[in-house]
């Protein structure tokens, strides 16, 4: 599993060739489709397309799995789930011939990083939503909940 901080470096693109070569697979975490949900859910400053950039290099390497969190924030009185999927599916379509899955899921405890306390479970059905629209675009995708 990686948070693609490191696969600018040729050290790391070594090792994930190396994964390849004995049937390894990368977990790619990317739990945004856009700058401003990175920033909201990974505190990133960093621009979404350079961690694309970083999806699509990784998928060059070795066998990819996108994986994502689905979360659900109550943010007054509303429920907001990130990422956005139109967001997302825009995001991630360019790449749809290079990624071989992508692993859905939700939270499965309170979050301990939830000051405001306001992160929510996902609902097996907002999961499925996802899961089903990413899978008529073309993705492989696996949802857990």
């Amino acid at each position: 599993i990686t948070n693609r901080s490191q696969l600018q470096h040729a050290r790391v693109h070594q090792a994930i060739k190396l994964m390849h070569t004995m049937g390894g697979v990368v977990g790619f975490k990317l739990d945004a489709g856009s700058d401003a949900e990175m920033r909201v859910v990974n505190d990133s400053h960093l621009p979404l397309a350079l961690h694309l950039q970083r999806l699509a290099t990784c998928c060059d390497l070795c066998t990819t799995w996108v994986q994502t969190a689905v979360l659900s924030r109550l943010i007054d009185g509303n429920t907001i789930t990130t990422p956005s999927l139109a967001a997302y599916l825009q995001a991630l379509q360019p790449l749809k011939d290079n990624i071989t899955g992508i692993l859905l899921y939700g939270i499965a405890r309170p979050s301990h990083q939830d000051d405001a306390g306001y992160i929510q479970p996902t609902s097996e059905a907002t999961l499925e939503q996802f899961a089903g629209e990413l899978r008529a675009q073309g993705f492989q995708v696996r949802a857990f909940n």
